[in-house]
């Protein structure tokens, strides 16, 4: 199941859908990751840390035009907290907006990431 959340933070578009599969959700943010939108992800990620445990979460970055260091931070804080709950958080799409030193799991592409946490069966 899709569920777009649009908004339009400082005038530009900004979306995130999200969908499950099995106990895995899948988060894609679309847009400019600055400002406003940071705070949008952050909840999105605080609720899905709470509600799916342990959290298995692909937050697919693809469509993101930019990430600010405040997205960048949100990203690392809720894969530490995926880890600490004893889940994971797998960054897919994001060579483009990522800084080249980052310390995030990260996979090609959000199929990738869904058939590494879909166990199989």
């Amino acid at each position: 199941m899709s569920h777009p959340r649009p908004a339009r933070p400082g005038g530009e578009d900004f979306s995130i859908r999200t969908r499950t599969r099995g106990a895995v959700l899948l988060i894609q943010p679309a847009g400019s990751l600055s400002g406003a939108p940071v705070d949008m992800v952050r909840m999105y990620l605080a609720s899905a840390l709470a509600t799916h445990l342990p959290p298995r979460i692909v937050l697919d970055i693809e469509a993101l035009t930019g990430c600010d260091d405040a997205g960048y931070e949100v990203m690392k804080a809720s894969a530490r907290q995926a880890r600490d709950s004893g889940g994971r958080l797998i960054v897919t799409g994001g060579a483009h907006v990522l800084p080249a030193d980052h310390d995030l799991d990260v996979l090609p592409t959000a199929r990738d990431a869904l058939g590494e946490l879909t166990p199989a069966g």
